[in-house]
């Protein structure tokens, strides 16, 4: 990992400590950076702001992230993916969230979910969606997403499993019956380009 990496994820790390003792709103730049012991000039030469810090998480953990950890991909291990992460940092995000009033968090993983749905769907069928698919494509997805955003924002108090098979289930039914059973080979997922 090259020192500029380490450095954001020292920086982030601090940033996630210091949410276990207060809001984002009362954490300041020194807090962080005391907390990391790091100086002040350190943070300003990877992020603006701690909103900037905040954004970078979520792009770490979200946004450019498409490796589940499984050889195939899913929708499926895609939700459970974003899941993991939710539970793994529940209190980061719950924080996160409460304050993120350009939707940063929300737009990137409804980006991510109609890009994956969209080309599983593709991959399935060998055609580009009509436009009522892709209709279809951009309601789940936004649904997926709402409701993912409405648990972290109750605090996540349903299991990941449940929850995880109440979005699957909630998937509507020309959508479910493309995506369901179709398991993608990591090495055609990594070529896809959002």
């Amino acid at each position: 990992m090259r020192v500029r990496d380490k450095t954001k994820k020292k920086i982030a790390s601090s940033m996630m400590d210091l949410l276990k003792k207060k809001p984002i709103d009362k954490i300041t730049i020194t807090d962080i950076t005391v907390n990391c012991n790091m100086s002040r000039q350190v943070f300003y030469r990877y992020f603006v702001d701690k909103y900037e810090l905040i954004n970078w998480m979520y792009e770490e953990d979200c946004g450019s992230v498409i490796y589940t950890g499984e050889e195939k991909f899913s929708i499926k291990s895609w939700l459970e993916y974003i899941l993991n992460i939710l539970e793994e940092k529940k209190n980061f995000y719950i924080h996160a969230i409460q304050n993120d009033s350009g939707k940063t968090f929300e737009n990137i993983i409804l980006n991510k979910t109609r890009f994956y749905l969209t080309n599983i769907i593709k991959y399935k069928t060998s055609s580009e969606l009509t436009k009522q698919l892709k209709f279809l494509v951009e309601m789940t997805s936004r649904s997926l997403i709402d409701m993912i955003i409405l648990e972290i924002q109750n605090e996540l108090p349903v299991k990941k499993e449940i929850l995880l098979d109440w979005l699957i289930n909630g998937i509507p039914k020309e959508i479910f019956d493309l995506v369901n059973d179709c398991e993608i080979s990591m090495t055609i997922v990594k070529k896809w380009k959002i």
